[in-house]
């Protein structure tokens, strides 16, 4: 695996080796974009190396609550059906809380991927376990 890139709160970090960002178009690249934003990866994502299922499913549904529309990110992923089914899950359990619980969550989830300490998409409402 690739060493871990420094993660500074100011900045969005874009790996064009990315193949994922390399085909993102108009919607699906500006969530993708968000979603690095909001819960970045540590580790860069290349065609040889990928954080895995559970840093898409984490950032579709911040990038969704911060766009206002519930879509997971499109990505080639092992399982897409497995995929979206824990988007799904992890969207509903994240809207189930308050908006003042939500905004929190998205604070302490963004401030923990800064610190390269990652959050799982069943914490996402219900906080670090």
């Amino acid at each position: 695996m690739g060493e871990e890139r420094r993660l500074a709160p100011a900045a969005v970090l874009v790996n064009f080796e990315d193949p994922q960002i390399d085909t993102a178009k108009g919607d699906q690249l500006v969530r993708r974009l968000v979603g690095e934003g909001l819960a970045p990866s540590c580790r860069a994502i290349t065609s040889r190396e990928f954080g895995g299922d559970e840093v898409l499913v984490v950032q579709s549904v911040l990038a969704s609550w911060a766009l206002g529309t519930f879509r997971p990110i499109e990505a080639d992923v092992y399982d897409r059906e497995a995929y979206r089914a824990s988007t799904g899950k992890a969207w509903k359990q994240f809207t189930a809380l308050s908006p003042d619980q939500q905004r929190s969550r998205v604070a302490e989830v963004r401030e923990a991927a800064l610190g390269c300490e990652f959050t799982w998409a069943d914490e996402l409402a219900g906080g670090a376990r």
